[in-house]
């Protein structure tokens, strides 16, 4: 049997990937490594959303060929589909665009792991280390068939395809039954997903019964397509107790013209609608975003816009980026290309902005008590967590209380954040 190491890059699908992939090898006798350590097979799981992604990827991979000069080595994932030739730093490199069967290598070659079945991989999980963090990943959905024009994703996952919901059910009691109290949804476009009988209500019907879990205390969702957000989503989540009071929102742009240049299938006046509607049925719902500057055909008057939107809406945290022309969308061919130094300016009054507004709404948490999940030490007695609307919260305690839920008193704020000291000294129960 082999040792096998796996690097991954990107999103939370790819980690999501990489974790199941590492338990399917142990379940069928390999060892898994730390990324860097001796290996005879090493894997990087790649990511294509950007050129610098790619790049990332290549350097991954020319660093494993030096780590392990004799080891075999595999570029899996969305780049490894998108950009081979970009890509693969030599031809000693083999590309393998399934991850499941890069794991399946033998000393004869690439062969298929009998797949032991969600269940049976999973219940390695614990042991083996899975899922490190306190928050478990569950994949729901794969593939998108939405095309934006700024977008690679769909040329690296054109099918879509969802979780059978008694599957995705079943694993994430299985999570909770190893201690995980949050589980965060996840895939390349969740709103699309669709299992077999519930179809458009899928998300919905999850949602609900993801509620009738013991011991599960929080249900996150990923990134949300504005346009598939509607009343019975935001309605599930009001009447769920477990599903977190947050919605991260792509705006992209918060002009009409630029929508519809990056293909976007919704108005700035639509995204506004469904922010308003959640913030009707779920008080003080966190809403996040992400925004690009600089897209092609962007005007002084498009930014405006767009600053206009960001600023109405208040959003409690934001992702700014300048746009990069990425190609093989259809993006990178348009006309009206903004001068970089202008799109980099245009981004950091964005970042300026969102930083303001988010301040702004975790400032009314000072004095408050809220719950937090404990997520990690940080620095001599320094513990991190999150609250339910996705606010971290730095707090003096043992590192004992990592994966447990607790009150902490607000005490102020920090660049992102919130801090505060334990209440009572006490363990949540709730």
């Amino acid at each position: 049997m082999a040792r096998i190491s796996i690097c991954t890059l990107g999103c939370k699908v790819n980690q999501y990937e990489a974790e199941m992939a590492a338990q399917q090898a142990r379940a069928a006798g390999h060892e898994i490594v730390e990324f860097g350590e001796p290996a005879d097979i090493q894997i990087v799981h790649t990511c294509s959303i950007t050129k610098a992604a790619v790049r990332d990827g290549r350097q991954a991979l020319r660093h494993a060929q030096h780590l392990n000069p004799q080891s075999t080595v595999i570029a899996t994932g969305c780049a490894a589909r998108t950009d081979a030739e970009d890509l693969l730093p030599s031809p000693d490199v083999t590309l393998v665009e399934d991850l499941a069967q890069a794991v399946a290598l033998e000393a004869e070659g690439i062969v298929p792991i009998p797949a032991p079945g969600v269940a049976a991989v999973i219940s390695e999980i614990e042991q083996a280390g899975r899922q490190r963090r306190t928050r478990a990943l569950l994949k729901i959905h794969d593939g998108c068939y939405f095309r934006c024009s700024f977008c690679i994703v769909p040329n690296a996952r054109p099918v879509e395809s969802s979780k059978p919901l008694e599957e995705a059910l079943e694993e994430a009691r299985t999570y909770v039954a190893q201690g995980h109290k949050e589980i965060v949804l996840t895939g390349v476009r969740i709103t699309g997903y669709r299992p077999e009988k519930y179809l458009r209500r899928g998300l919905v019907e999850l949602i609900k019964r993801l509620g009738d879990i013991d011991g599960l205390l929080r249900v996150r969702l990923t990134s949300l397509y504005p346009s598939e957000v509607g009343t019975e989503l935001l309605a599930a989540m009001a009447s769920t107790a477990n599903a977190c009071p947050h919605l991260h929102l792509a705006l992209q742009s918060g002009d009409d013209d630029v929508l519809r240049r990056m293909k976007r299938h919704y108005t700035s006046a639509k995204f506004e609608e469904v922010v308003l509607q959640a913030r009707e049925l779920l008080p003080d719902v966190a809403i996040t975003t992400d925004v690009i500057s600089g897209f092609p055909g962007e005007t002084e008057e498009a930014f405006e816009n767009t600053r206009a939107l960001m600023e109405r809406v208040a959003f409690s945290r934001g992702h700014c980026f300048t746009y990069s022309p990425r190609k093989g969308t259809p993006g990178a061919e348009m006309p009206g290309q903004v001068p970089v130094e202008i799109a980099r300016e245009r981004t950091r009054e964005l970042i300026r902005l969102t930083s303001s507004t988010g301040r702004q709404y975790r400032f009314k948490y000072v004095g408050t008590i809220q719950k937090v999940i404990v997520e990690q030490q940080k620095g001599s007695g320094e513990l991190s967590g999150l609250t339910d609307r996705y606010v971290e919260v730095l707090f003096s305690g043992d590192a004992a209380l990592r994966g447990e839920l607790v009150d902490v008193r607000i005490t102020g704020l920090t660049s992102a954040g919130l801090k505060g000291e334990l209440a009572g000294d006490r363990v949540s129960q709730s």
